[in-house]
């Protein structure tokens, strides 16, 4: 591992900072979910009125339609009435034409004394005949006069009936259309407040995650004397020729966010040069993709609340010495970096 790459891990939050910060997302968030369901009234609402307006356009239209066809009916019951008062007019002129002409042939008949008293009662029944029929003709005249005066103001009204609704269909249509573009706006606020949400959503999950993450601070570093005791010293210059091992201990950070249960923590020790100090207990885990060799693990059980562990690195084998230098340790847990410390050896 090159010292140059090493990344370089934040500060320790402070304490109650991630619960904070997972507070405040999650109250912008229910104001998000509250805003949604504004909206979504709304929304329905508008289009709920616009739904109604198109059934009531459609009864209108229905009713118009049925007032065209009685329209219809009636102005052809009309034209069929006045059809018949032209035939009964001509009737009506043939008839009086007929009785002036028997009138004439009568008076003219008896005035020189040509016409027997049976021929002029004759002619004067079919006189009377005639000028019943007249009369007849003229009052059905009348009466269909007066009933094509009667039609036409039915058609009338209902003409007006039919313009009234027709302005009614057109304001509504115009309601309508203002309508569908409110919907259409409430639309679009809809699928910005939905998109703010999955934003906040997705801001709250990273949060969340990053804020799950462990940290470790308050690196110590033990110098471990050859001796029959093992006598531990701390923060002292290390001087190699003296060192049995190195016991390395950290402080894992309160974490009110991060589940609690057990954790393996991986510790890599580096020497000056860049290498990775192998140990018996050396391995190898996964780290963004990549298989990270490790000097020595550890496993413990995380309650939430400030836990400190420590581990030993012995000297090598090789050449049974440290290297002189910074040394370097990471430690790793949950696959993140969790925290870095460096001490310096003579």
């Amino acid at each position: 591992m090159n010292p140059g790459n090493r990344p370089t891990p934040p500060p320790p939050p402070a304490k109650n900072n991630d619960q904070t910060i997972k507070i405040i997302l999650i109250a912008a968030l229910v104001l998000l979910l509250g805003l949604t369901g504004f909206f979504a009234t709304k929304y329905y609402g508008e289009k709920g009125k616009n739904e109604q307006q198109l059934v009531e356009i459609d009864t209108l239209n229905s009713e118009i339609s049925d007032l065209e066809t009685k329209i219809k009916g009636m102005e052809s019951e009309i034209e069929g009435k006045n059809l018949d008062i032209t035939e009964k007019d001509r009737l009506l002129d043939e008839k009086l034409q007929e009785l002036q002409t028997l009138q004439n042939k009568l008076a003219s008949a008896q005035s020189q004394g040509k016409i027997s008293s049976g021929k002029a009662k004759e002619l004067q029944d079919r006189i009377s005949s005639l000028e019943g029929m007249i009369t007849a003709y003229k009052e059905e005249i009348e009466r269909l006069k007066e009933e094509n005066v009667a039609l036409s103001g039915q058609v009338s009204a209902l003409t007006e009936e039919n313009a009234s609704s027709k302005q009614k269909i057109s304001e509504i249509q115009q309601n309508n259309e203002a309508q569908k573009a409110q919907i259409a706006k409430k639309e679009e606020e809809k699928v910005k407040v939905e998109e703010e949400k999955a934003k906040k959503e997705e801001e709250l999950a990273l949060t969340t995650q990053a804020a799950s993450v462990l940290r470790a601070a308050d690196f110590r570093f033990f110098n471990v004397k050859k001796s029959d005791k093992e006598k531990e010293e701390m923060d002292k210059e290390f001087k190699r020729m003296w060192m049995q091992s190195v016991k390395i201990c950290f402080t894992v950070m309160e974490n009110l966010v991060a589940q609690p249960g057990a954790r393996e923590v991986y510790l890599v020790y580096e020497n000056p040069d860049g290498t990775v100090r192998t140990t018996a207990s050396s391995g190898k885990f996964k780290y963004e993709n990549r298989d990270i060799s490790y000097s020595t693990k550890t496993n413990f059980n995380f309650n939430r609340s400030a836990q400190e562990l420590c581990m030993s690195i012995p000297k090598p084998e090789k050449d049974n010495k440290y290297q002189k230098g910074e040394q370097v340790v990471t430690v790793f847990c949950d696959g993140k970096m969790i925290g870095r410390g460096k001490f310096e050896i003579k």
